[in-house]
C-alpha cells in the first residue's frame, strides 16, 4: 500500500469523524469504537505478519489510523 493511499485514508476518516460522528456519539463512545476496530485490525495484521500475505497489507496501515485516532479522542476522567 502507497503512503499516499495510507495518507487519503487517515484524511477520510478523521474529516468523517469530525463532521459525522461527533454529531451522533460522544467523545467516549468514539473512543471505544476506535479503540474495539483497532483491536481487531491489530489481531488480523498479526495474522498477516505470521502467514506473510503481502495482499492484507492495509489491515496494518487501518490499525495504526484506529489506533492515532482512538488516541486523538481520549479523555482523561
Amino acid at each position: 500500500m502507497e503512503p499516499r493511499h495510507i495518507f487519503i485514508s487517515g484524511v477520510v476518516i478523521l474529516l468523517m469523524t469530525m463532521f459525522y460522528l461527533e454529531k451522533q456519539l460522544k467523545k467516549e463512545e468514539i473512543f471505544y469504537l476506535y479503540s474495539a476496530i483497532s483491536i481487531a485490525l491489530g489481531l488480523v495484521s498479526v495474522y498477516t505478519v505470521a502467514r506473510d500475505i503481502p495482499s492484507f497489507q492495509y489491515f496494518i496501515a487501518g490499525a495504526v489510523i484506529c489506533t492515532l485516532m482512538a488516541i486523538l479522542y481520549y479523555e482523561k476522567d
